[in-house]
């Protein structure tokens, strides 16, 4: 935790961000993680197996960009509705009875995906 809130810190300074801003602009990257492990090895933002911080970085990544500092690219995938609560709410048979093939035939199982 100690790390990322470095990470936060490094990168919320004005030179910083001019850096950032200019990796976005010297380089097409296809989605956030790629940035972020641009930013990590520029930074050196690593663990201690030396392996670059690529999640605390996205976060403070997209907390810059919420304030208006830059934009990052699109969200390289849709979310999708993974949890029991979810279940329960779109669909009209009750969750335990899902995996029941008695219950379910005739129907197809299908992930639900949101595009937020």
């Amino acid at each position: 935790m100690h790390q990322q809130n470095q990470i936060k810190r490094t990168l919320a300074l004005p030179d910083s961000i001019e850096v950032v801003r200019a990796l976005l602009n010297a380089e097409a990257y296809k989605n956030r993680a790629s940035v972020s492990k641009a930013v990590c090895q520029h930074f050196n933002f690593s663990d201690a197996r030396g392996r670059p911080q690529i999640g605390g970085c996205v976060k403070a990544l997209r907390e810059l960009e919420r304030v208006g500092h830059f934009v990052l690219p699109a969200p390289s995938k849709a979310k999708t509705l993974k949890s029991r609560a979810a279940w329960t709410v779109l669909c009209p048979i009750q969750w335990r009875y899902l995996h029941k093939r008695a219950m379910c035939e005739g129907l197809r199982w299908s992930r639900l995906t949101v595009l937020i």
